[in-house]
């Protein structure tokens, strides 16, 4: 397990790198601020953007589907954040 102070460390960083569509995410800890639930809001809604753009796209109505479904799971996913 590896320690993050937020000084040398930023979880904001471990983050980016690790969180990918479809992730999902669990958080334990004493206090999260605002800023972390922002940015992690922020990329989630990049997330959806490119899922949108993706799906503009995309030709073949079983994709659009699968798509589409994942931008529901996305949105919603959003939604608890705020």
């Amino acid at each position: 397990m590896q320690i993050i102070d937020n000084i040398n460390h930023i979880v904001k960083n471990d983050l980016q790198d690790s969180i990918q569509p479809g992730s999902k995410l669990s958080i334990a800890a004493a206090c999260f601020s605002i800023y972390a639930y922002q940015e992690l809001k922020k990329q989630l809604e990049k997330q959806i953007s490119v899922l949108e753009n993706k799906m503009k796209k995309e030709k073949q109505l079983n994709r659009r589907m699968e798509m589409n479904a994942e931008l529901k799971k996305l949105r919603k996913e959003r939604e608890t954040a705020d």
